[in-house]
């Protein structure tokens, strides 16, 4: 079992080296093949399904997040949407959320998704 902090720590590092190493530049931009390498990258040492999309539902307190017979088709949905302004960028991050492709650490892997679409 991994505790928060060095589950934090480690996945920092990750992401560091994902800039360094200029390896983000190897990333699908705005695609979910994009969101999985960066779920993989910053979390390959930390869970054994690091980058793969979830086939169990999951839910946190009371809100149910997409369900897992639905999710592929609701990720190519949300792929398709425009990221021509910053109101459409939020607009995807916020069903990206609701979808939640990966059991554990996905607003980390969306934090590096948009960043790039937000600020150029």
């Amino acid at each position: 079992m991994i505790l928060t902090d060095d589950l934090d720590v480690k996945s920092l590092e990750n992401a560091k080296m994902l800039f360094i190493n200029h390896e983000i530049d190897n990333i699908e931009i705005g695609t979910i093949k994009g969101l999985q390498q960066i779920h993989k990258y910053l979390f390959k040492d930390l869970y054994n399904f690091a980058g793969n999309i979830r086939k169990e539902n999951i839910s946190k307190g009371n809100f149910r997040f997409a369900n897992s017979l639905y999710l592929e088709d609701m990720l190519n949905k949300i792929e398709l949407m425009s990221e021509s302004s910053f109101d459409e960028i939020i607009d995807k991050y916020v069903k990206m959320n609701i979808a939640h492709p990966f059991l554990e650490s996905n607003g980390n892997s969306y934090f590096f998704k948009i960043i790039p679409n937000a600020i150029s």
